[in-house]
């Protein structure tokens, strides 16, 4: 179990303002964040906390009563250092279980002139789209606005119009597993209320990505233990998103088939020797011997004589898998779409696995066209890392762009739910206008 880390002495902490907490529960960890906007705008964090997962598998509950358990531990870890009662949290939801598409909503505008509860109403025609069977929405991202011929409206309210139009993009998740989450929480404390549920790739690339990046066209991958999560942006626009049920774990998984050596000893053998790009390596490293004893629940011993160039190239081969996975759902959305899509910016990569050395390098030709390793045609890869948040040192990791993207989505998600109706003097409000002032100031 890690220990509880308690950021309060190491970041400034405004016990004035309300404070937002998340639950990231993560394939490799289940993990607590609560935090304040700042004056600046920036995300204070006044406490985190973290745990190994149990009982998540790709996303997923596999045990829900060992789910509960951790949870119940970081819940009460985080009440007993606070001294206060957890009543309000977000948490983050992805897998196989996410589903998206691109919808349009289209009304009459009675006055001729377009309201916000015109614009809200367009909105929710988008949002009466059919999902998949068992599915829920929990997110509709307005694209763009149309007035009679008017193409590409960012905004529409007040402008003469006696037809409204919005493009946006929906995404849904399988209400099985939501509800699993929920149960989950509740099994921890009854009074602990939902506030948003947030599919975790739009959390990350909350946290990590620019407005400038968005606007000239941005893929942004997290990589988890469990699950892939992406999202693209051309012009600003959310136009895909999607997730794979692999990760960290299926790379952990072609290691121990590989060496035939079970699964902790070859997570062991990826942390502490892994590289994600074979040529990464010198010529010493690559011919570096590892001895490794592996002991086996039944008693049995295997010694295996473990290369790390080999180890680099099953590595090398299962990343190259789940790139090609990502450009061929990217290829294939991107043919359902009117407009092609202008990714100028290339590729950012987060989540934990991102700190894989080597990885932005196999990724730069991985997910270009050609998807060849040796291919002189790259592609733009950067490593994300949250943006706007103090005390650095301990949390600007990318691994750290799902939690701390649920803190920084919950007014901007109240704001798209709420459309028109936050209250300026609110919580949302608030925060809100912080978070506003924060994205003027940086770009």
């Amino acid at each position: 179990m890690f220990k509880a880390k308690n950021t309060k002495d190491s970041v400034k902490n405004n016990s004035s303002r309300d404070t937002v907490v998340a639950i990231d529960i993560g394939s490799s960890k289940i993990r607590l964040i609560a935090g304040n906007i700042a004056e600046d705008g920036n995300l204070n964090i006044t406490y985190y906390t973290e745990r190994y997962s149990d009982g998540i598998i790709s996303g997923a509950v596999s045990d829900l009563q060992r789910v509960s358990e951790i949870l119940s531990e970081i819940v009460q870890q985080y009440e007993s250092d606070n001294k206060t009662t957890l009543m309000h949290c977000n948490i983050g939801i992805s897998g196989k279980h996410i589903d998206s598409k691109n919808e349009r909503g289209d009304i009459v505008v009675p006055s001729g002139i377009v309201s916000a509860i015109d614009k809200s109403k367009a909105i929710e025609m988008a949002r009466s789209v059919k999902v998949k069977d068992g599915n829920h929405i929990i997110h509709v991202i307005p694209q763009s606005y149309e007035l009679d011929n008017n193409y590409m409206v960012s905004n529409p309210i007040d402008q003469y119009a006696m037809r409204l139009g919005v493009n946006a993009h929906i995404i849904s998740c399988a209400e099985s597993q939501e509800n699993n989450f929920r149960a989950a929480i509740e099994k921890v404390s009854p009074n602990v209320e939902i506030d948003n549920v947030i599919f975790s790739g739009l959390a990350s690339a909350n946290a990590v990505l620019t407005e400038p990046q968005k606007e000239l066209g941005v893929c942004l991958i997290d990589f988890g233990e469990g699950t892939v999560d992406v999202c693209v942006y051309d012009r600003n626009k959310l136009v895909a998103t999607f997730s794979l049920d692999r990760g960290g774990r299926s790379i952990t998984e072609a290691i121990a088939s590989e060496f035939h050596i079970p699964l902790s000893y070859a997570e062991e053998l990826k942390k502490q020797y892994g590289v994600a790009f074979a040529k990464y390596l010198s010529d010493e490293d690559y011919n570096q011997l590892y001895n490794i004893n592996a002991s086996f629940a039944d008693g049995v011993e295997n010694n295996v004589i473990v290369k790390r160039g080999r180890l680099a190239e099953v590595i090398q081969n299962a990343l190259m898998d789940i790139f090609n996975s990502i450009c061929n759902n990217i290829e294939y959305l991107a043919r359902q779409s009117p407009d092609a899509y202008n990714l100028s910016v290339g590729f950012v990569l987060t989540g934990g696995m991102a700190n894989l050395p080597g990885i932005d390098i196999l990724a730069s030709s991985g997910l270009q066209p050609d998807r060849d390793v040796d291919s002189t045609r790259l592609v733009g890869v950067k490593i994300g890392i949250p943006l706007g948040v103090e005390a650095k040192s301990e949390l600007a990791d990318p691994s750290m762009a799902v939690p701390i993207g649920l803190l920084r989505y919950m007014p901007v998600i109240e704001s798209v739910h709420k459309e028109d109706g936050v209250q300026p003097n609110s919580k949302v409000g608030k925060m809100f206008r912080a978070v506003t002032d924060w994205w003027k100031k940086e770009f």
